[in-house]
């Protein structure tokens, strides 16, 4: 031949060291690139939606790091927003779409902002995978509105929330005792702690599975991640909280109404307000300071599931005792700290003083006893619902916690 191949010179390139050295670099080269071809084909692929700044690197492991091969596999990275079903609708029919219409709302998303966020239409019509699941969690949010504009401007009621949750899957799950110093100030039912047993995680049918970033609202030394130490326990917490989902005015109903639509969906999730609450876990975030609150009252009186996340007040305060007193709330006078006794007794003697009279005389005995609404024409609106109310349900069975 005119030429010869480099295999023709092959045998006398490797006799001397020079060329043995050189077969060893090319084999590890060759090996090195077809291991990382096999990591690649094996690693899930990336989600573009997730984005993490340096110090979201060191606060939490990577995949590679907290799952097995074969769970990396499987492993479905949280997208920031929302993941539309596949179908247009929810498989499980017209149930999920009425829960929409009328306000009901998936928890997790709303992490990504730290904070409940207005209504906008987008949000009403948009389906997640977790909406036609039956292992969906119902949490009325009762709570004040801090302004006219914005019921949490501080931004504390979502952090409050998954705090409180967090607590409930430790109690459920054995990571707490139920007679902690820890939970000695919240009231959770036992409908909501069984929710959050990881035995129900059998019911998911969506498979929903993801990291949720509960840093962003959890102080990075909370009970929680001291407690849950184990990453797939935690993972089987975010299954649970992602399958929660909320009734929180601010996002459920359109605040402005400023088109017929808009009207039509506030009428629409407003004429089926109590029936919401009644069949609902009911969760509570106020204290007294919302005792004289129209809406929380009502609220509490028509739950028939209610759960308390109010803080504690820690020291006697004898102005207050002085102030219930006066007020005509002398089951108040005594108030030390868990919210549960005194605020259903003092929402059951309200009941009884309003029970058999109109709407009018209703809002009149709101406004003498100066149980106030943020607006003027809100008093009309919930005398309504508290007469309506009490027409529809039997007093004696809405009294189970």
């Amino acid at each position: 031949m005119a030429t010869q191949s480099w295999l023709d010179n092959w045998p006398l390139n490797v006799d001397q060291p020079a060329g043995w050295a050189l077969l060893l670099v090319a084999l590890g080269a060759i090996a090195f690139v077809v291991i990382l071809i096999w990591r690649r084909k094996r690693r899930p692929p990336f989600d573009s939606s997730i984005s993490r700044s340096a110090n979201d690197e060191k606060e939490y492991p990577s995949v590679d790091q907290w799952l097995s091969p074969d769970e990396q596999a499987s492993f479905r990275p949280l997208a920031d927003d929302p993941v539309p079903s596949r179908d247009a609708t929810p498989q499980v029919g017209e149930a999920a779409v009425k829960d929409r219409a009328i306000g009901w709302r998936p928890l997790y998303p709303y992490i990504k902002h730290r904070r409940f966020t207005r209504w906008t239409h987008d949000d009403a019509s948009t389906f997640v995978d977790e909406d036609s699941c039956p292992l969906a969690i119902k949490l009325f949010i009762s709570h004040r509105w801090k302004t006219p504009e914005d019921p949490d401007p501080d931004s504390q009621s979502l952090p409050t929330i998954v705090e409180y949750l967090s607590r409930v899957y430790m109690v459920a799950n054995g990571f707490l005792d139920a007679n902690s110093h820890f939970v000695k100030e919240l009231v959770i039912g036992e409908n909501i702690r069984d929710a959050f047993h990881e035995r129900e995680l059998h019911y998911c049918t969506c498979g929903s599975i993801g990291w949720l970033d509960l840093r962003s609202l959890l102080a990075t030394d909370d009970l929680f991640y001291q407690r849950v130490s184990d990453t797939h326990r935690r993972r089987a917490f975010y299954r649970l909280l992602k399958h929660v989902r909320v009734w929180y005015d601010y996002a459920s109903l359109p605040q402005a109404r400023e088109t017929s639509e808009e009207q039509a969906v506030f009428d629409l999730a407003l004429n089926e307000l109590a029936s919401i609450v009644n069949h609902s876990e009911v969760l509570a975030l106020w204290g007294l300071e919302s005792i004289n609150r129209a809406w929380c009252v009502f609220e509490v009186l028509a739950g028939k599931k209610v759960h308390f996340c109010a803080p504690a007040q820690a020291e006697f305060d004898f102005k207050q005792k002085t102030m219930f007193k006066t007020a005509g709330y002398p089951d108040l006078a005594e108030y030390r700290g868990r919210p549960s006794p005194n605020i259903l007794i003092h929402v059951k003697s309200f009941r009884s003083k309003v029970a058999g009279l109109n709407e009018r005389d209703i809002e009149a005995y709101l406004r003498e006893h100066r149980i106030e609404c943020s607006k003027d024409e809100d008093f009309g609106r919930v005398a309504g619902f508290i007469h309506q109310y009490l027409q529809e349900y039997d007093a004696a069975s809405n009294w189970q916690t």
